[in-house]
């Protein structure tokens, strides 16, 4: 005999051979909203002060009746209430702890066999077992497997849906399908060398971002400023990295259901035709629903003649923002000078882009702090002699327009990587030498143009 208790709301009982089924339990505890199993034996006084003393009566009799059946007499007045009183709480919280606890105190987890629970038995809503039974998912095992973004990723599950799951498999068996996933977007952000101003822009952004949300979850949708930016800055200058790490963060908080970035050019918005690139600039968005899009060289959108495939990419693009403002995040990146161009393009383009950040270029410090850490992802160290070396080349670097910033400093140590293992294993080697890389091995890279020398007018 098992009783579903609940704290001043009166007792319900249940008769099941054996152990109650972990999977009864927890549907039992879904259906009576506050209730909780108590096997009868742990039974305490105070669950029998309920406003119902007939209820109370009918189960000490109950009692009474089992004792001359059983020769063992429980009396309700004499056990102990050892139970928390936490555990009857009204809203149903902190039931997990005795969910999975028999009366010996064993783990029920490993007695529940993923493999044989289907998801019939899990008792999902009609819409979120329909999903998951056309994307092939038939057990409780097969979504145990899955992440976060697996379970996202099923057609038509939605965020209710996700939800839905995901507290199923917390319930039922204390797996978090979220927890190995979890990644700390602010400690990558900060991470990065430089960009100071950035790192404060974003902070703000998503200081914004947390406060739009919890106003929605609290029924305030006062708050429904889209969330699109542009990124000014020149090539190189970690405008895509912060984009992917502002994508995290976004689905951290909820605004978005996917942590990853939809990224396209112009190629991936313009047609060849007319009316091709308005489908194809809906055929983005249908994409990038719950995710971030980013437009690199938005810019070139805008080219010189007017009612072109262009304007008519930008025309798209200012519709589709609106219609899907709610579930998608568009960042514009690009030159400073030329973005300017491109946003006075559409009167409407502008006032949809409520966040600008602008990346400016790295300094010769920064820049040398980024050649050490792309040789160090690379498993090499740096001489002090090649540290000289590469300070004297990003001060060269730097007078040169357009000269990559970070990708720069990669060329810089990929083409040292090149001279080290020419130096090294040209000829046969004995022995493997110390990955660390030496001032001979650093040189500017052979893309980069040297600036030319400014024309002279008149009379020398």
């Amino acid at each position: 005999m098992q009783i579903l208790a609940g704290r001043n709301k009166g007792l319900v009982l249940i008769s099941v051979s054996g152990d109650m089924p972990l999977r009864l339990r927890s549907q039992l505890t879904s259906y009576f909203c506050g209730f909780r199993p108590v096997p009868l034996s742990k039974l305490a006084k105070d669950d029998l002060a309920t406003d119902n003393t007939f209820l109370g009566l009918f189960v000490w009799n109950l009692l009474t009746e089992l004792g001359e059946r059983t020769g063992k007499y429980l009396d309700p007045g004499l056990i102990e209430d050892d139970l928390d009183d936490d555990l009857f709480m009204d809203d149903g919280s902190d039931l997990e702890t005795d969910l999975y606890s028999d009366e010996s105190g064993a783990d029920m987890k490993d007695k529940a066999s993923l493999e044989n629970v289907t998801i019939e038995e899990m008792e999902f809503s009609v819409r979120t077992y329909n999903c998951l039974k056309r994307a092939g998912i038939n057990t409780a095992e097969q979504l145990s497997r899955m992440t976060g973004s697996d379970i996202r990723a099923v057609r038509l599950i939605g965020n209710k849906g996700f939800e839905e799951v995901v507290k199923k498999l917390k319930d039922m068996f204390g797996i978090d399908p979220a927890a190995a996933e979890k990644k700390d977007y602010l400690g990558q952000l900060e991470s990065l060398a430089g960009l100071e101003d950035v790192k404060e822009q974003v902070r703000r952004i998503v200081a914004f971002a947390r406060m739009k949300k919890a106003f929605a979850d609290n029924g305030k949708d006062d708050l429904s400023i889209a969330l699109n930016m542009s990124f000014l800055g020149n090539p190189g200058t970690a405008k895509t990295t912060v984009a992917r790490i502002l994508a995290g963060i976004f689905y951290e908080i909820g605004l978005t259901r996917y942590d990853d970035v939809v990224e396209v050019g112009r190629a991936g918005l313009v047609g060849e035709y007319v009316g091709k690139t308005a489908l194809k600039v809906e055929s983005v968005f249908e994409r990038a629903k719950g995710k971030v899009l980013f437009i690199d060289e938005a810019y070139s959108l805008a080219d010189s003649y007017s009612n072109s495939f262009g304007d008519e990419a930008i025309n798209t693009l200012v519709q589709q923002m609106e219609n899907n403002r709610m579930d998608t995040v568009v960042i514009f990146a690009g030159y400073p000078d030329k973005m300017e161009s491109f946003l006075s393009r559409n009167p409407g383009l502008r006032s949809r882009i409520p966040f600008s950040v602008e990346f400016k270029d790295y300094d010769v410090d920064t820049l040398v702090r980024i050649a050490e850490i792309k040789a160090s992802d690379y498993g090499f160290g740096i001489t002090a002699e090649a540290k000289g070396k590469i300070n004297a080349l990003c001060k060269e670097a730097v007078k040169i327009s357009e000269f990559g910033n970070g990708r720069f400093c990669r060329n810089l140590v990929e083409n040292a990587l090149i001279q080290f293992a020419a130096r090294n294993f040209e000829g046969e080697c004995d022995t493997v030498p110390e990955a660390l890389l030496d001032a001979e091995d650093f040189s500017l890279p052979l893309n980069l143009k040297k600036p030319e020398p400014a024309k002279k007018f008149g009379f020398v």
